[in-house]
């Protein structure tokens, strides 16, 4: 057989490499998470090429066959990694977008609640937004797939890059979530869903105020569950817009922090 043992695994290794984007340039290296073209390739690559490679007769007619799709699937995710890398460089140019991560006002990493609460880093961001990804699929019902995937590359640029960036950690290093925060306005919040109602967010929300002081936060009002949070740790509406800060059809509530005193929302 042309292709022995130690010829095929040195190819997987170098194929993991490509996928993974050790040898590709930053503008073909995959977003986390994967587009559907590139998850289509590497299924496709394991039920087909790969067992048609080492079962079959390596340039024969059956190989032909089987590559034309690969092919087709290999392109695609090339082309869908390039559009995403140059949709993000769109978003934060027409946003003007400067990194600021790790660059707050706060100084070092804090605990509350046994929960690490530290700065974030440029190296965070593709992993918090696969986060927000998935954090976003179980809260936003009003919210299409299609209307997920035009927010993920101003997602990418703006929350995470204009804003102040901070990431909830548990003990052993895994990372839970992470908070925006623009002044004392508290622009992102976004849990991974396993860390759900375990004190994640009420924590983030205490490492904000003490940071900030009073804080005030928007909210979609079709998150009926964020609203329910942010009631819950001392916020109340006091106003409504009809459209979000981009001005789509995606109405938000205004809330602001209840201090002593308040009479009401005002």
């Amino acid at each position: 057989m042309l292709f022995g043992p130690a010829i095929v695994k040195k190819g997987l290794i170098l194929g993991g490499k490509l996928v993974g984007g050790v040898f590709f340039p930053k503008i073909l290296r995959p977003p986390d998470p994967a587009p559907l073209s590139l998850r289509l390739s590497v299924i496709y690559f394991w039920v087909a090429v790969l067992p048609t490679v080492i079962f079959a007769e390596p340039f024969g007619v059956l190989s032909w066959i089987v590559g034309g799709p690969a092919t087709v699937l290999f392109l695609w995710a090339v082309w869908d990694c390039v559009q995403w890398h140059r949709r993000v460089k769109a978003a934060r140019e027409k946003i003007g977008v400067k990194s600021v991560v790790g660059e707050g006002e706060g100084k070092g990493a804090s605990k509350v609640d046994g929960i690490e609460i530290r700065e974030g880093t440029e190296a965070d961001r593709e992993g918090l937004l696969s986060i927000w990804l998935r954090s976003v699929r179980e809260t936003h019902d009003f919210l299409s797939e299609a209307d997920i995937e035009e927010l993920m590359p101003e997602v990418f640029a703006c929350f995470l890059g204009e804003l102040e960036l901070w990431v909830a950690e548990e003990e052993g290093g895994g990372v839970m979530g992470f908070m925006g925060l623009n002044g004392n306005s508290l622009d992102a919040l976004f849990l991974d869903p396993k860390y759900f109602r375990k004190g994640v967010g009420r924590a983030m929300v205490e490492r904000a105020r003490a940071m900030k002081g009073r804080l005030k936060v928007d909210v979609n009002e079709g998150n009926e569950g964020a609203r329910l949070f942010y009631e819950a740790v001392g916020f109340e509406i006091c106003g409504r817009s009809e459209v979000d800060g981009q001005g789509r059809a995606f109405p938000l509530l205004h809330m602001r922090e209840v201090c002593e005193g308040d009479e009401g929302s005002g």
